[in-house]
């Protein structure tokens, strides 16, 4: 979906965030490079079908990973919340994981997060060395995992 860049805040990079993580087997069909809130991006165009590659990582394994190496509640039906900062202003994200054929196909966050926070999340799901796209869904935007980390805060 290509939005104009008129409809997007200023500040669409501040949380809180509604993202879909999913796992990139193939090339997009297609991407355009669109400034978005004074960056340069590349916004991923991508199909249906691209959009279910399942990861490299299974859905208990993720599940486990998320409650023991990030010490995240979990629930057998794939919710999760994590809270690495404690407080009614500290980061945390909720969740979903959603089970494919073998492994898992994709993971729904709601929350806010540090850039760092975000990348120790995101190597759960097999990143850097798998490729992930990151589904903005409160503005209808694919992007790589690069270009998303590179416009939130460092932490």
């Amino acid at each position: 979906m290509n939005l104009p860049d008129a409809s997007l805040s200023p500040t669409p990079w501040t949380p809180p965030w509604h993202l879909v993580v999913h796992h990139l087997a193939s090339e997009p069909q297609a991407s355009t490079q669109r400034a978005i809130a004074g960056r340069s991006l590349k916004v991923l165009q991508l199909e249906p079908w691209q959009q279910s590659h399942e990861f490299h990582r299974t859905f208990d394994g993720v599940l486990a990973a998320i409650n023991t190496e990030l010490g995240g509640y979990v629930e057998g039906d794939g919710s999760f919340v994590w809270r690495p900062q404690p407080g009614p202003d500290g980061s945390f994200i909720e969740g979903n994981l959603f089970d494919g054929d073998q492994n898992l196909r994709h993971v729904e966050l709601k929350g806010r997060l540090s850039r760092g926070e975000l990348e120790r999340f995101l190597k759960l799901l097999g990143w850097p060395d798998d490729r992930l796209v990151i589904q903005f869904v409160t503005h209808g935007l694919f992007l790589g995992v690069d270009d998303f980390l590179s416009c939130i805060a460092t932490a």
